[in-house]
């Protein structure tokens, strides 16, 4: 039986599932030793304070800082492209258009 050609674009040629995951070393640990420290010294609860040591002098810490910049606006570009998806983080890509602009209907 042969199918009834259309002129409609299908789902499966304006859109696609995708998923972005990233992850980076943040050249920080966290310090239970200063957070008691804290906490004790202006009598606070200890959960109340978290704080962290720097593995790296904070010269190198200002490219990894940059870095860490690209990573959150390319975060931020995917979360803009993508609609909800589905609870494992897929999300549907619309096709984009020349020129990058997406297929609004």
């Amino acid at each position: 039986m042969n199918s009834i050609p259309s002129s409609e674009p299908s789902l499966s040629s304006r859109a696609m599932l995708c998923s972005l995951s990233m992850s980076m070393w943040s050249a920080r640990k966290h310090d239970p030793d200063a957070s008691e420290e804290i906490a004790v010294r202006h009598g606070a609860q200890s959960d109340l304070g978290r704080y962290h040591k720097l593995l790296l002098p904070k010269q190198a810490l200002a490219e990894i800082q940059k870095i860490v910049s690209r990573a959150d606006r390319s975060r931020h570009a995917g979360r803009q492209r993508t609609l909800l998806g589905e609870r494992d983080g897929r999300g549907r890509v619309e096709a984009l258009e020349v020129g990058g602009t997406p297929h609004r209907h």
